[in-house]
């Protein structure tokens, strides 16, 4: 179903996008394999133990930005929040940055299937994470 209401040069543009992100994600995939073929499983373990690492430090950056946009609300609305308003606010957005830009991506059919080959292990650990996060 196609929604009129779209611009039809946006629409296009969209696409276009939309096939460039998915012609990385095959090249993405290639990469992987090619790095696969030559790692070590020492190597390997340690990549996911980064990975893992990686997740938890971006969080980190997604509560400060969380925060920081409380503060421009309270800005934007001409206010201040009362503590529990705050924490509530700050709360909501950590939560849909999370899911936006970390477990959507964790929790992905494509992906999980593509960690569980690489290793049960690590995509538990992954999925486990992911779970943590939610």
């Amino acid at each position: 179903m196609r929604d009129s209401a779209i611009d039809p040069l946006f629409a296009r543009l969209l696409k276009m996008h939309w096939l460039e992100e998915a012609q990385h994600a095959r090249i993405d995939a290639l990469e992987l394999d090619k790095l696969l073929s030559v790692a070590t499983p020492a190597q390997i373990a340690t990549a996911f133990d980064d990975y893992i690492d990686l997740i938890a430090a971006f969080d980190g950056l997604l509560a400060a930005q969380a925060k920081m946009d409380a503060v421009s609300l309270e800005k934007a609305i001409g206010r201040s929040l009362g503590e529990s308003e705050s924490a509530d606010v700050i709360a909501a957005q950590h939560r849909g940055y999370r899911y936006t830009f970390l477990t959507s991506g964790m929790d992905a059919p494509q992906f999980i299937d593509t960690m569980k080959k690489i290793s049960i292990d690590a995509a538990s650990r992954i999925s486990k994470r992911s779970k943590e996060l939610q």
